[in-house]
């Protein structure tokens, strides 16, 4: 690993000032991660839990699987290209029968559709995690060696679709874990893949007997990748995000000096503004995504782009100029016929002061931009009495706009100065006013805008816009923009506009974009570091403020940070521990309450006065126990 302190080591990050962090910030970042979840264990009820018995998450990774159980296994539906032959033609079906394995196909497809989108954000991988390998189990379940009679070996054509779709909805209804969330969204998922209806009539040899065999094996199968009550996730949660944390700091060491990886050294400083909740993060950004109807269409897409990309007078401006005319000069031509199709009695403007702004006709272009806007956006700002405007037609090769004024206007009598030339003074107060003020177009707080071609889609290459600045409120009110997939990275902004459950969402998508340089992090770590960040109904940062929501007692507070100043508190306010915490019961020497800790031995008072009346009819103790002299 690199030394930050030798400049031997060429690390090349510290001379382009990348933000290189040492590994110092990111083990403190671990230790944080550590303090805020240690508490979270698995309760006997299967939901998370922190020390004061809050539930944190209904099932431990909407699965209830333990992650040492997980293993990588091929997703068959990535090159299916036709559902209909793949899954329900099969021949001589009734028509119920169609229509079930219809049924199973549509939702397979949808499935599949809020799969790709939510979990691998519209990049499907070719390899999912799960406990259950279905292959591997049907064709140990499809080869059995019983000692059964050979009827069950021998009818081999004794299935049919009903059968099966009939034996998954029993499996279904036997392993749900909740009634009103079952956890088996994956299972289903998996299972209508590889060991569909048609697959397991028309590829394999199984029957009744061996399909029974198989049902009751990814039965077992999943009921043993269950976690088990008590399991710290919280500890295990908090060291598998930390650790890559140190990994983003060593590839920014190795990968400074390389263009196109240099990006990975925004991984800690985000990280650190995801954590901490900053109000400011640098840079603050917008996702646009545009209705179907246009997205493809380059053309259409710049034309949003600009109508939203802020566009400031001072920004097309190439040049201005203040001077005294006289009756012939290089305008006097463009002057004289401007002048024939004007209305206005020009004889009210005698002033020979003119000021000329001339344009860049590149930006003009790019952000399609024309003369009459900027008219108009002039006398949005400024009063029309007293001001004559004479522009350039949008092909002149010199583009510019040339303004006059009557000295002797209502709206210019109080800038006017005495002893000095009055059109001078109104010409540069309207000049720097124009500079300083005027928007052509675009929305408030979005600086630039950049086009962007979505290649994760395979099907077609959909635009979408990138921008800096966020002001997400007033962008999806733009009628070609989709205001449900537009998204904001500045968490502050995204709650207060859509509420808590859309900043957890951005939450999770931003923290595994930014971990996925590193390494491959399980997704259900990152869904309970964030679920414990926004469980209170409000946005809880991981550090010391973060700690003032927590309602862990004094002893826990005072294990991370600042400990005088919490047991001062304590002692002040008459504050009491409960010792349910880890740190709480470490301090104090007992076994905490996670792992095998979280048996405890529990009094049933009522059989306990039960026990106590019977014993008082006994006079002869001794006797009741059988105790010898």
């Amino acid at each position: 690993m690199y030394d930050l302190t030798i400049p031997d080591t060429f690390n090349f990050g510290i001379a382009n000032g990348l933000q290189v962090r040492d590994t110092s910030s990111t083990g403190y970042i671990q230790r944080k991660l550590m303090k805020a979840l240690e508490d979270y264990k698995i309760s006997w009820c299967k939901c998370v839990k922190d020390a004061q018995n809050n539930v944190i998450q209904f099932l431990y990774g909407d699965d209830n699987v333990d992650g040492t159980a997980l293993e990588y296994q091929n997703v068959p539906i990535l090159n299916c290209k036709n559902f209909y032959e793949e899954y329900v033609n099969i021949p001589n079906l009734h028509t119920k029968t169609k229509q079930r394995l219809q049924n199973m196909a549509n939702e397979l497809q949808e499935m599949y559709e809020w799969y790709s989108h939510n979990i691998c954000f519209d990049s499907p991988e070719a390899s999912i995690k799960f406990p259950i390998n279905f292959e591997r189990t049907l064709m140990n379940s499809t080869n059995i060696n019983t000692n059964q009679p050979n009827i069950n070996e021998s009818s081999n054509n004794d299935i049919d679709p009903d059968f099966i779709l009939d034996e998954y909805e029993r499996l279904f209804d036997r392993i749900k874990l909740h009634k009103y969330n079952d956890g088996l969204w994956m299972f289903k998922f998996m299972l209508y893949q590889h060991c569909h209806p048609k697959k397991l009539i028309c590829e394999t040899n199984i029957n009744k007997y061996k399909f029974t065999k198989y049902i009751k094996a990814i039965e077992q199968l999943f009921i043993k990748s269950h976690i088990e009550p008590g399991d710290a996730v919280g500890p295990v949660a908090a060291q598998s995000i930390g650790e890559p944390c140190t990994q983003l700091t060593l590839n920014t060491f190795h990968l400074s000096g390389v263009g196109g990886k240099s990006t990975v050294t925004r991984g800690v400083p985000r990280l650190q503004e995801l954590f901490h909740l900053s109000k400011n993060p640098k840079n603050k950004s917008l996702t646009i995504i545009l209705n179907p109807s246009i997205n493809t269409n380059k053309s259409l897409v710049e034309k949003v782009s600009s109508e939203i990309g802020l566009s400031r007078f001072n920004d097309l401006v190439k040049s201005s100029e203040l001077r005294y005319e006289n009756m012939i000069n290089e305008y006097s031509e463009f002057e004289n016929f401007n002048n024939l199709f004007k209305t206005i009695e020009l004889n009210t403007i005698h002033s020979k002061w003119v000021l000329t702004i001339l344009f860049d006709a590149t930006n003009l272009f790019e952000k399609r931009i024309e003369m009459e806007e900027i008219y108009s956006s002039i006398f949005k700002l400024f009063d029309t009495d007293g001001i004559y405007c004479n522009y350039s037609d949008d092909n002149a090769q010199n583009i510019f706009i040339r303004i006059k004024v009557n000295p002797n206007a209502q709206q210019f009598k109080k800038i006017v100065v005495q002893d000095e030339i009055p059109e001078i003074t109104i010409l540069t107060y309207i000049e720097t006013k124009l500079m300083n003020n005027l928007v052509i177009r675009g929305v408030d707080k979005i600086e630039s805008v950049t086009l962007r071609q979505d290649i994760r889609s395979a099907s077609k290459k959909e635009w979408m816009i990138d921008t800096i600045g966020t002001n997400i409120l007033d962008v999806i009110l733009h009628p070609q923009i989709d205001k449900y997939k537009t998204t904001s990275n500045d968490i502050h902004e995204t709650y207060s506009v859509f509420g808590i459950e859309a900043s957890r969402n951005i939450l999770i998508t931003e923290i595994r974009e930014v971990m996925d340089e590193a390494s491959d992090i399980d997704a259900r770590h990152v869904h309970l570091l964030v679920d414990m960040m926004t469980s209170k109904g409000k946005l809880i940062p991981i550090d010391r403020n973060g700690m003032k929501y927590s309602t862990n007692g004094p002893f826990a507070k005072c294990s991370f940070e600042e400990a005088d100043t919490q047991l001062y508190k304590a002692a002040v306010f008459s504050e009491t521990d409960n010792i349910t915490g880890v740190s709480s019961n470490i301090i104090l020497g007992q076994c905490p309450p996670c792992g095998t800790g979280i048996v405890d031995v529990s009094l049933d008072e009522n059989k306990f006065k039960q026990f106590t009346n019977e014993l008082s009819e006994f006079e002869d103790y001794d006797n009741l126990f059988n105790v010898d002299d």
